[in-house]
């Protein structure tokens, strides 16, 4: 499988019964990484309008508009990483990243 990059989305199972939930990676692209894992947040219609959500307008392999959950992070290993949605774009990457240094304190 090839590194996934910051923006890729893709389906993730978090081992609920028939229940999986689009995810992006946030995690740098690293093809010499010592673990092939990523780390990514999950995407939420149910939002809480707090500092730790990042809006996202509706991509087309979403039915609605929603969150990026960054007090929701899990890191993974790739192979574990579902069916490939789509890539968000970069003003939309850029976002995320803002929010996460503001979740991690960084």
């Amino acid at each position: 499988m090839k590194t996934p990059a910051p923006g890729d989305v893709f389906l993730v199972d978090f081992g609920m019964v028939a229940k999986t939930r689009p995810c992006v990676v946030v995690s740098r692209e690293d093809p010499d990484a010592g673990r092939a894992t990523c780390t990514v947040a999950p995407f939420t219609t149910s939002s809480r309008s707090t500092p730790y959500e990042v809006a996202i307008p509706k991509p087309r392999w979403l039915a609605k508009p929603g969150v990026v959950n960054l007090q929701g992070l899990v890191s993974m290993g790739i192979h574990d990483l579902g069916r490939h949605l789509g890539k968000l774009p970069v003003d939309d990457v850029t976002r995320i990243k803002a929010g996460l240094r503001f979740a991690l304190d960084l």
